[in-house]
């Protein structure tokens, strides 16, 4: 009932769901997976209609080498190597090697109750304090705070909240588990291209909006965008990244807290690199084919599409720093020097294809947001809080649910505010 119009920044749609359709193996630079738990990212998969989809497990080798400390090996050689820094329980703390740390410090008892119980404010009282710090009540070594840090968080076990890390484990448990996850076989970005096509008018593309403002006497609400067309509304949903949001001229602007919480909840870092497979590499070594480091080198998942595999090289957080102020020729270079440098057998057997650094692109400026000490006590859910005619969504506005689904949350509680407004049942 209502006549509907949406301004995007980019020369594309889909925001961080992006499949590189012009890459051998179309590789998901944003969100790839579906879990059994997305229950509005499967309903508009049905909407679109005609996404065939793959087993998650049958597309990502789940079986890795590990590298660490210059030394590579099978995971269940870390307990007895001598590239193993560590003493007592976590020398040996689980199946996983160095990747086993988070669990071996994780709470017995999940003190979440339900999907949102991490706004509560007496949850969020005794949470919402630094993860370093939980870990060494719990016991960790300093060597171990760091490692869990850069593996098993957004940018560091003292710069996230331990309540976000709950919250995030809580998500992850009721969206399904690994076994329920799938990927669309002709990529995530069918998704997003089949929403668009419902609409009634198309998108209107590179149209990065630089104000919202109301008129004088609470008349309409004037968007304008970077080529100065200005539109008339009586309600805006902007699902803008905050990075950008905080570069836009609001009038009248927001509520002192939503305005702190604009300006300082933060985005951790990302940067995925792919290379094609051509050659069987794990077959020279012997050893699983994707590899872990505990380094800047990062993750590198094996990959298959029907034509073959390509490899995909995750730097999450701060494992990142070092890339970031490279430009792609340089990222490409210096991760296949040092994927190489790990895993030898890499030597000639693969060739990089692409780059996605998010916080180069310029309408996200980062990858995801998370929330630093102290922030949910102090911000709760004001971000999901409508500021007149305007209202906030995205991930980072969203209670229940994490990611895409997260995403798709804070969409229909927005546009269940606009109709409830409108007087539209």
């Amino acid at each position: 009932g209502a006549r509907v119009l949406v301004l995007e920044a980019s020369r594309r749609i889909g925001g961080r769901v992006y499949t590189l359709d012009d890459v051998p193996g179309r590789p998901e630079a944003g969100g790839s997976e579906v879990g059994s738990g997305y229950a509005r990212v499967l309903d508009m998969m049905r909407r679109v209609g005609g996404l065939e989809t793959d087993r998650w497990r049958d597309v990502f080798e789940l079986r890795y080498a590990l590298h660490a400390n210059g030394v590579l090996m099978r995971p269940d050689q870390w307990a007895g190597s001598a590239a193993n820094p560590f003493a007592d329980r976590e020398r040996a703390p689980g199946p996983g090697g160095p990747f086993s740390l988070a669990a071996l410090y994780a709470l017995r008892e999940m003190p979440l109750t339900g999907p949102d119980s991490w706004l509560d404010p007496a949850i969020a009282a005794k949470y919402d304090t630094p993860y370093a710090e939980f870990l060494r009540r719990q016991g960790a070594s300093e060597r171990a705070i760091e490692l869990i840090g850069d593996l098993a968080t957004p940018d560091g076990a003292a710069q996230v909240s331990l309540l976000w890390q709950l919250r995030s484990g809580y998500a992850e448990r009721s969206m399904g588990g690994i076994d329920g996850l799938v990927r669309l076989r002709r990529g995530m970005s069918r998704l997003t291209d089949g929403m668009a096509a419902l609409l009634k008018t198309p998108v209107r593309l590179a149209a990065p909006v630089v104000s919202i403002r109301e008129e004088r006497g609470g008349g309409a609400l004037v968007v304008v965008d970077a080529h100065r067309r200005r539109h008339r509304a009586r309600h805006v949903i902007s699902t803008v990244p905050l990075p950008l949001l905080r570069r836009m001229a609001l009038e009248p602007g927001l509520p002192p807290l939503a305005a702190e919480a604009v300006r300082g909840v933060p985005y951790s870092h990302g940067i995925s690199v792919f290379f094609h497979v051509d050659a069987p590499y794990w077959d020279e070594d012997g050893l699983p084919p994707s590899l872990y480091t505990t380094g800047s080198v990062g993750r590198a998942f094996r990959c298959r599409y029907d034509g073959g595999w390509y490899l995909w090289n995750f730097k999450p957080g701060r494992l990142s720093a070092p890339y970031r102020a490279l430009d792609d020729a340089a990222i490409r270079a210096r991760a296949l020097a040092e994927l190489v440098a790990a895993r030898p057998s890499l030597q000639g057997r693969i060739s990089p294809l692409a780059v996605m650094n998010w916080d180069a692109n310029p309408w996200t400026l980062g990858h995801l947001a998370y929330r630093a000490p102290g922030q949910i006590a102090r911000f709760g859910g004001v971000l999901a809080q409508p500021h007149g005619r305007v209202h906030l969504a995205g991930e980072h506005t969203a209670v229940v649910a994490t990611g895409m689904e997260g995403a798709m949350e804070s969409g229909e509680r927005a546009a269940r505010e606009v109709l409830a407004a409108l007087g539209v049942r």
